[in-house]
């Protein structure tokens, strides 16, 4: 279900006027060079397609997504050599024109040039270095920057995985303050951050100067610009908004679910009990 809304092909395409505006206040948010920037929300509420509609927006800025829940760890190589074979980096990297005697342009290109996986073993064995390298060739390009997208890096404050996202995020955090014009952005579950901050108190501090919280739940003009943007039947619209009272809190991807499949209201994640649309 959750490609029902983060869709990459569906990235232009932000409805919801709380949406928009918190689209509004990241891209102001990275424009005036702030280095992390947090999209907080519970699960289902769009912080993926927010942050696939930021990545549209931005062609500014060299731009990278990284789903981690597709990685095997949250390492900080891991996710260094997951950007590393990504197109973007890629087509970064064959396009450069190394300038003589230019080093680092020309150790990038020798690494595709030997084989993807070479450029993804170095950015995982020296990922401070390959991240350095990387913004040497996003200014020979003249781009304003390059943005980071990470995505679902703790699917929640239980998972195993969390201690690394943190040390992850942690020295992101300390590279964006030694490198200009790098930033990361990052979707995190409310529980996520109260976790980090109980066992890292001065990374939430710096979580929290650049943060946008998105709505947990949709209204009923939510409800009505989603079936604009997305398929819907007509009979599951009318049956949404003439119940939207009796139904419990619905998130953005329980209203797009619904808006389709009205009459099968389990496959999103909505108990029939608590649906009774008629």
């Amino acid at each position: 279900m959750r490609n029902l809304v983060a869709a990459s092909r569906r990235a232009s395409s932000l409805v919801g006027k709380r949406w928009i505006e918190a689209r509004d206040q990241a891209v102001k948010l990275i424009r005036q060079g702030y280095p992390l920037i947090a999209i907080v929300g519970r699960a289902g509420c769009g912080k993926t397609h927010l942050m696939l509609n930021l990545y549209d927006e931005l062609k500014e800025y060299v731009r990278v997504y990284v789903d981690t829940t597709f990685l095997e760890d949250r390492l900080l190589g891991t996710i260094m050599s997951s950007i590393a074979t990504s197109h973007t980096v890629t087509n970064l990297v064959r396009a450069a024109k190394c300038p003589r005697g230019d080093a680092t342009c020309k150790r990038l290109r020798d690494l595709l040039a030997s084989g993807i996986q070479n450029l993804a073993d170095y950015a995982e064995r020296w990922p401070t270095s390959f991240l350095r390298d990387l913004m040497h060739l996003t200014r020979l390009r003249n781009y304003r920057g390059l943005i980071i997208f990470l995505d679902e890096g703790a699917i929640s404050s239980d998972d195993p995985q969390i201690q690394q996202f943190v040390r992850s995020l942690h020295a992101f955090r300390n590279l964006t303050a030694e490198i200009e014009n790098l930033h990361v952005v990052f979707s995190i579950l409310p529980d996520v951050i109260e976790y980090i901050a109980k066992v890292d108190a001065p990374l939430v501090d710096v979580i929290r100067t650049a943060m946008i919280i998105l709505p947990d739940y949709v209204d009923v003009e939510d409800i009505q610009e989603l079936a604009k943007a997305y398929p819907a039947k007509q009979e599951c619209l009318q049956r949404l908004i003439e119940n939207y009272e009796m139904l419990p809190p619905l998130t953005v991807r329980q209203a797009i679910c619904l808006l389709q499949e009205c009459e099968n209201p389990t496959i999103c994640g909505v108990e029939e009990a608590e649906v009774r649309i008629e």
